[in-house]
């Protein structure tokens, strides 16, 4: 009887135990795995993106950089003309008129002084030593940029790069913060007949007088520039200027 009892309460507590199962801890979905996933795949797009939006920046800006330096030889360079002129040397020529005045047995006046030192300059050499010169002042030698393209005016100033040799001493002072210099240079160049650097020395001269503090002439220098040069690439520099100093 004993035995019994004590089967049916075994029993008993077995069918409760498997009417109650304990509570299982919830299984993650698929959806809740999915949505692991995007978020952890955004993350990781999100910041590739921002690592190459840094770059293209990075790149952008060593590009703009490189430009601006291009910009700017290109300014100092615009008007030389690096192609040598194919036409046959008057050397011989030369010689001869040479032989000639030394023939005389006269002491040479000044102006047979200058006629020797031009003839001892061929064309072809005087543009070699001009391209030599505006290279020394595209490499910050001003000592011997304006050394050389003084020179090469006291040898001739009727070659057609006698006034791009007068222009490039105002640059080369102005360079040097010595804009009372710079001035008297570029107003010597507009002195030159047809010469292709009035735009540009038009243009200096009123920046030269911005920076000696004379602010009139400056604005009349910049109305002129305007007015003769409505297609110059520093027309509206110019416009600027007189704006804000009227």
């Amino acid at each position: 009887m004993t035995r019994k009892i004590l089967f049916l309460l075994l029993f008993s507590a077995f069918t409760i135990s498997c009417s109650n199962p304990p509570s299982a801890t919830p299984e993650k979905t698929d959806s809740d795995e999915g949505h692991v996933f995007h978020t952890e795949v955004s993350d990781s797009l999100f910041s590739q993106v921002e690592k190459w939006k840094g770059d293209l920046i990075s790149t952008n800006t060593r590009q703009n950089n490189k430009l601006k330096i291009i910009d700017d030889r290109t300014k100092y360079i615009d008007s030389v003309y690096f192609e040598l002129v194919s036409q046959i040397t008057k050397l011989e020529n030369d010689v001869r008129d040479l032989q000639k005045v030394a023939a005389t047995n006269t002491s040479p006046n000044s102006e047979s002084s200058s006629f020797i030192l031009k003839s001892t300059v061929t064309d072809e050499e005087f543009r070699t030593r001009y391209i030599d010169a505006l290279a020394s002042y595209q490499n910050g030698n001003y000592d011997a940029s304006l050394n050389s393209f003084s020179e090469l005016l006291s040898i001739d100033k009727t070659h057609e790069l006698s006034d791009n040799c007068q222009y490039w001493i105002g640059e080369i002072q102005y360079a040097r913060k010595d804009f009372r210099k710079a001035l008297s240079a570029f107003i010597k160049t507009l002195e030159f007949p047809s010469t292709n650097k009035a735009d540009h020395a038009q243009y200096k001269i009123g920046l030269c007088y911005l920076n000696i503090g004379d602010a009139k002439n400056a604005v009349e220098a910049f109305e002129k520039h305007i007015a003769e040069y409505p297609n110059s690439e520093h027309y509206r520099s110019s416009v600027e200027y007189i704006n804000n100093n009227k």
